[in-house]
This record gives structure tokens, C-alpha cells and sequence, in this order.
């Protein structure tokens, strides 16, 4: 497969199954299926000294695995945002640094993460935890385009952690998150003011050059209003990529027993969950979500974003884009006849759409299952533009 296969396309690993498990509908049922074994590969070095073997072990409880290698990187092993905010808080009460989930996307293997720990001024440069900054580093290495993912309704942009994995590493990554998620500061008063205010602090990471865009949820309003944005300033915008939004629902889920808001019911969990990549309809998502370690002001902070983001969705109508652009729908939420993004998105698109459905919810678009096949297209557009 590693002869055959591009490095971001190869799977971090395989589950070989008796039959495929079936909803009512006839659908894949994701849930039943079995979850992958990550293991250490053959080559994977041990631990050398205290902290790395610290490390490895303490990886390898997160992952759910046997053994990691120090050399192994965590996100290719299968780990997203909830893990590595886990990770580091594990490592924080084991360790006594003050390392935020910021230090794991700079130093992703446990041999990178014992040099920062050990001499803070390493290669990778100091130690931060600055976690809610605007444009996050996810992926700082590369020669390729960058790609900037726009933070959801709850404001925090750590759930694209899950495309990492999946994504030629040649590519960095970088999440844009809202102001406001410290607990300081004014919110913004419009899409137009949020856009604003990214595309300047995308500027200071990219000074020049086409930007690659992609938003979930309510990010994929906030991205289409950059990348319209970006035209009117005369750059170039390759990839314009929204995942699961329609204009003018507010980010409304169909259901089979009626619309489900997905940006907009003011409830903590709710934020939280769609920020971190965690599905709230999982009857262990409030447990899960408690585990993170985030104060309470931080909480009130997010949940504050997310209502504030509602509020102005409520009141935006988009500009049109001069350009393609590729649209995402989840599948499972809306229905056996999805709307069509060519017409709830062709008024504000001068270009080609194009419309993929993938057999998921909202919620588990970025989740294992699914955060491959999102990779895959944003991959090839990434590969097929500067």
C-alpha cells in the first residue's frame, strides 16, 4: 500500500471485518463498527531518558495502544483534539510545565515534545500556551500552500486537529479562532468585522500568494466572507471549501422530524462540542467535554462566542464569490433529498460547485470515519491549484 499510495492517503491503520454494519435505512452504521488498533510500527525507536519514556507511555494511554515509539507522531496515530487536550493535561500534572495543546501541534512526536520540554529554546523554538490565539499553528512545516480552516460556531479551531493526519505533510495547516474565546475584549459586530480582522492576522502568517480557505458550520460563512473579502484586495483564493452550511438557516440541520440548529441554540455543550470536533449527541459527550481541563471562565467565554456567532449569521447575507468552490455536505442529517448547495449557495458563488455528500452527521464530519474523505478533497483541490 505505502508502494502504491501517496504518504497522506496511506492509513494509519486497518480493521478487516466479517460484514458491513447496516442501519434501517440500508445506510453504513458508523457507530457499530469496530475502532481501529493503533499500534507502534516496526521501526519505531524506544524511549531514551526519563521524559521520553515518561511520554511514550503516557501517549500510548491516550491513543489507546500498547506502546508508541518516541518518534511516532500522535496525530498520525489517531489522535484529535480531545486526546491531545487530555495529552497535554496529563502532561502539565506529570511534568509541572505549563504547555498548552499548542506545544503538541509544534512537537507532534514524543522525542520533538522531551526537547521542548527539556531546553525550551530547542529547533522548534520556545515552549508556548498560546492556545487562543487567531491563527493557531497546526501544522507550521512546509513548502506547499497553507491551508487556513476557520473556526466553528463555539470559536476554537483545534478540531481540525483531525485532518493532520490525512493531508500531504507538505502542506501547514493553520486554525483561525474568534476573538473573544480569552474571556476579554469586545466581540465582533459583523461577519464583515470578523473577516476583517482574519484575513489581517492571516496576512501576518502569509504575507503574499493565493490563500486556501476551508470553514465547518458556521466557519464555512466566515471563510466564504474572507475569501470574498481576499478578491476585493486582489489576491487570489485557489480552494474555497465549507463543510456543511447552507446560507440562510443559520446553520439549521434537517432531521426526519424537523430542523435541528447546529449554530445556534445557546447551549454550553453544544458550543463546546462542535469547537472540539465532539459529537454532543454522545451519551458521554458532557463527560468527555468535563475531562478537557478548560476553566470555568473559559467555558462562559466560548459559549458567549458561540451565541454572539449565531446572532450574526442571523443578520448576514453574503456577497457573491468569483470563483469555484467546493461544498460538503453531511449527508445523514438532512434527509433522503439533501438540499442542493448549487442552489442554496449559487447566488453567492460566480463559479463552478462543487457538491459532495458524505454518509455522516454534522457532528462527525472531522471524526475518524469521516475526516479522510474530507482530507482527500481538500488534498486534491491543495495539489491541483498554487
Amino acid at each position: 500500500m505505502e508502494r502504491t499510495l501517496p504518504d497522506h492517503m496511506v492509513p494509519a491503520a486497518l480493521a478487516v471485518i466479517a460484514e458491513v454494519p447496516l442501519t434501517t435505512n440500508g445506510k453504513v452504521d458508523r457507530e457499530a463498527l469496530p475502532q481501529p488498533e493503533f499500534g507502534t510500527s516496526a521501526t519505531g525507536r524506544t524511549p531514551r531518558g526519563a521524559t521520553e519514556e515518561l511520554l511514550c507511555g503516557l501517549f500510548a494511554e491516550e491513543l489507546g495502544v500498547n506502546a508508541v515509539g518516541a518518534d511516532e507522531d500522535f496525530f498520525r496515530l489517531g489522535g484529535h483534539s480531545l486526546l491531545a487536550a487530555r495529552l497535554v493535561g496529563r502532561i502539565r500534572s506529570a511534568t509541572g510545565h505549563q504547555l498548552g495543546i499548542r506545544a503538541l501541534f509544534q512537537a507532534p512526536t514524543v522525542a520533538e515534545l522531551a526537547l521542548l520540554l527539556t531546553d525550551q529554546h530547542g529547533h522548534r523554538g520556545p515552549l508556548e500556551n498560546d492556545d487562543f490565539r487567531t491563527v493557531l499553528p497546526l501544522r507550521s512545516s512546509g513548502e506547499g500552500p497553507a491551508l487556513f480552516c476557520v473556526h466553528p460556531g463555539g470559536g476554537l479551531a483545534w478540531c481540525y486537529s483531525a485532518l493532520l493526519a490525512h493531508i500531504a505533510p507538505g502542506h501547514p495547516i493553520h486554525g483561525v479562532q474568534a476573538r473573544g474565546i480569552t474571556g476579554s475584549g469586545e466581540l465582533p459586530a459583523s461577519i464583515e468585522e470578523m473577516a476583517t480582522e482574519y484575513v489581517e492576522q492571516l496576512r501576518e502568517v502569509q504575507p503574499a500568494g493565493p490563500c486556501h480557505l476551508l470553514g465547518w458550520s458556521f466557519g464555512g460563512l466566515v471563510a466564504h466572507a474572507m475569501a470574498v473579502l481576499l478578491q476585493e484586495q486582489g489576491e487570489e483564493v485557489p480552494l474555497l471549501c465549507v463543510l456543511d452550511y447552507y446560507p440562510g438557516d443559520v446553520g439549521a440541520v434537517p432531521e426526519e422530524d424537523g430542523p435541528e440548529p447546529v449554530a445556534g441554540t445557546g447551549d454550553a455543550l453544544a458550543a463546546i462540542s462542535e469547537a472540539l470536533g465532539v459529537d454532543e449527541t454522545a451519551p458521554d459527550a458532557a463527560d468527555r467535554v468535563a475531562a478537557l481541563g478548560l476553566t470555568e471562565p473559559q467555558l462562559d467565554a466560548m459559549v458567549r462566542v458561540f451565541e454572539n456567532n449565531y446572532e450574526l449569521a442571523r443578520n448576514f447575507t453574503p456577497k457573491p464569490f468569483r470563483g469555484s468552490a467546493l461544498f460538503v455536505t453531511a449527508a445523514l442529517d438532512r434527509g433522503d433529498e439533501p438540499p442542493s448547495a448549487a442552489e442554496a449557495w449559487g447566488p453567492y458563488v460566480d463559479g463552478a460547485i462543487e457538491d459532495v455528500a458524505l454518509d455522516c452527521t454534522h457532528h462527525q464530519l472531522l471524526a475518524a470515519g469521516s475526516a479522510p474523505a474530507v482530507a482527500e478533497l481538500v488534498s486534491r483541490r491543495l495539489r491541483d491549484t498554487p
